[in-house]
């Protein structure tokens, strides 16, 4: 009879991620934010004590750049030395934001953590008692892109050890939302004989598959517009018969979108109690994108910079709360006639065309000249979310305008 393991899922946890699309939001709590991926660091070593895990996994994309600051090192260094403590064992691998050929580690892990050091497929056991319990497949990325397909590498050792589960950074082939970084398909997995697919890349949480379980956790702490709702972490139970799986949240810091409808709106006062009442209710802090509602009639006559004041006024009172919420970005949606509107075809395409066409291929050039490397770093996922939000403003501001 196999003994059963326990083991968390983690992915994507970005730490020091610079959130320099959020620099406009007050101090008092952008020092938090800045800090929040480490909490929710935190967060993720406590839940793995709590439910006293065999090994935590640890699929990719721990550093948010290539170049790791020492503050990130010594902090996931204390934070494995913390595991290690309670004899809990780290698997990991690096994925396309800090892969090895740029990775400086000024820092040593403790015995008990465990790395894919290469791009080569390979298995690190995991034993308990001398005899090996799981063999853990997977590999590290060594330069920021991996095109090809990996899976025909993962290939089962030693079918007397009980468990064997799979580590892979990369992206299913239905997926147009992200770079294609290690590509594969859903059918591909389910017949490469692992007992578990511990996926990351994707931000997005989604469990693609139960026999065998092929799962991606989604990153750990949210991070921009697009990274809203609960983000965390699976804790799985393994024994012979079933695989039990459960989420559970970790983020520091929630990232939602409300949408208000104002065009029954009479006066511009009401915008206060309106959104008040509207605000969800979180468990920690929360940064809200607000979209508001409107006819052209009510964007004609409430300027956009009072609209702004109504927004500032209600973050003093918020941002004082407990956890507090504070609103960090503000659009309005109005429905227009002409031909050129928000919901034309046109107008459609081109907000498209900036929501899916990926900005690095387009930069790359800059990175590949040797003038230039000397005073531009590598965009952040944040920072791109930035430049596109500021172009789909600049969009629809103009479209407003007519």
């Amino acid at each position: 009879m196999k003994e059963s393991i326990s083991f968390i899922h983690a992915a994507d946890l970005h730490l020091d991620s610079p959130f320099r699309g959020l620099q406009n939001i007050p101090e008092e709590i952008f020092q938090e934010i800045q800090e929040s991926t480490f909490t929710t660091l935190d967060n993720l070593i406590e839940q793995a004590i709590k439910h006293k895990v065999d090994f935590l996994l640890l699929v990719g994309d721990l550093y948010d750049t290539d170049n790791q600051s020492l503050k990130a090192q010594v902090r996931l260094r204390n934070a494995f030395q913390k595991l290690e403590e309670y004899n809990i064992q780290v698997f990991l691998s690096y994925g396309n934001h800090d892969y090895l050929n740029e990775h400086s580690l000024y820092v040593q892990f403790p015995n008990n953590v465990h790395m894919f050091t290469s791009e080569t497929v390979s298995y690190l056991p995991y034993n308990r008692t001398e005899e090996t319990i799981a063999h853990i497949y997977g590999f590290s990325y060594e330069n920021r892109a991996v095109y090809d397909s990996k899976v025909p590498h993962y290939q089962r050792i030693n079918e007397q050890v009980p468990y064997h589960i799979g580590l892979l950074h990369g992206s299913i082939t239905t997926n147009t939302e992200h770079d294609m970084y290690a590509p594969f398909h859903l059918e591909e997995l389910k017949n490469a004989h692992m007992d578990y697919w511990a996926l990351g890349h994707i931000h997005k949480r989604e469990v693609l598959s139960d026999a065998p379980p092929i799962i991606y956790p989604g990153n750990i702490q949210g991070r921009h517009r697009k990274e809203i709702g609960k983000k965390g972490c699976y804790f799985v139970e393994m024994n012979e018969f079933e695989v039990q799986k459960q989420f559970i949240s970790l983020e520091s810091i929630r990232f939602e979108q409300l949408e208000l409808d104002l065009s029954g709106v009479e006066f511009l006062h009401n915008i206060e109690p309106l959104v008040l009442q509207s605000l969800p209710q979180l468990d920690n802090p929360g940064l809200i994108e607000l979209i508001i509602k409107m006819n052209e009639q009510q964007y004609e006559s409430w300027k956009q910079t009072r609209i702004d004041e109504w927004i500032d006024i209600i973050n003093e009172l918020t941002i004082t709360q407990s956890p507090w919420i504070y609103i960090y970005r503000t659009s309005i949606q109005v429905p227009k006639s002409h031909e050129f509107g928000e919901n034309s075809p046109f107008f459609t395409m081109i907000k498209k065309q900036i929501d899916e066409v990926p900005i690095q291929p387009i930069v790359d050039e800059l990175y590949q000249n040797r003038q230039a490397r000397k005073y531009i770093n590598a965009l952040s996922e944040s920072e791109i979310e930035a430049i596109k939000q500021e172009a789909d403003q600049f969009l629809q501001d103009a479209f407003r305008r007519g």
